[in-house]
């Protein structure tokens, strides 16, 4: 909100980790139970954690973030990646701590070598389609054009065929995969230790 959209609320604030209210945490909590009850298809590559991870060292290297608050925001990706790493395995969505065998097989996770994530999400319901296209990092434009939608979903597809599942099946891919992400985490932090000197 500071850095991308300018928000004169922010203007003056640091990063803090204890930003949120409860009631902003809950409803947090609550979205993503629900988000995890809807069957869904993503597409990853290599590339899909370096936009957090340039605002991360953003922050840092523009003093809007200190080491601490850094190194618990690498910790926090790490968890969730570890997450993401475990649903794919079981090819199911839950929250940390939950029991993956207890929840509906709904999550399937693909690894693109080529594309470059865009943050697009589509939704199939009843038939009809619905387009969310990211035009910066916080906002989307939502359509719902048959045409448009039509034609990116045959996109989606195409990139679909292209790419290897690695959910449920595909254990040794999947392991390089997030072990890969899991690198870039402690080189990004070295680097910006380098900078603090």
């Amino acid at each position: 909100m500071k850095t991308m959209c300018g928000n004169p609320e922010f203007a003056q604030q640091k990063f803090s980790l204890h930003c949120l209210t409860p009631e902003i945490e809950a409803l947090g909590q609550e979205i993503r139970s629900l988000y995890n009850k809807i069957p869904s298809v993503e597409i990853w590559n290599l590339e899909s954690i370096n936009g957090l991870l340039a605002q991360i060292s953003y922050c840092f290297e523009t003093g809007l973030m200190t080491r601490e608050e850094m190194a618990a925001v690498y910790a926090g990706m790490r968890h969730m990646l570890e997450n993401v790493q475990r649903q794919a395995e079981y090819g199911r969505k839950f929250l940390p701590g939950e029991n993956p065998l207890s929840k509906k097989e709904n999550f399937k996770l693909f690894y693109n070598r080529v594309g470059l994530g865009d943050n697009t999400i589509m939704t199939l319901h009843d038939g009809s389609k619905t387009l969310f296209l990211n035009y910066d990092s916080l906002n989307y434009i939502l359509t719902n054009d048959e045409a448009f939608c039509n034609e990116v979903f045959q996109n989606i597809q195409t990139i679909v065929r292209r790419s290897s599942l690695i959910s449920s099946v595909s254990e040794k891919q999947r392991t390089i995969f997030f072990n890969i992400l899991y690198a870039k985490l402690p080189l990004v932090a070295m680097q910006n230790e380098k900078m603090a000197s």
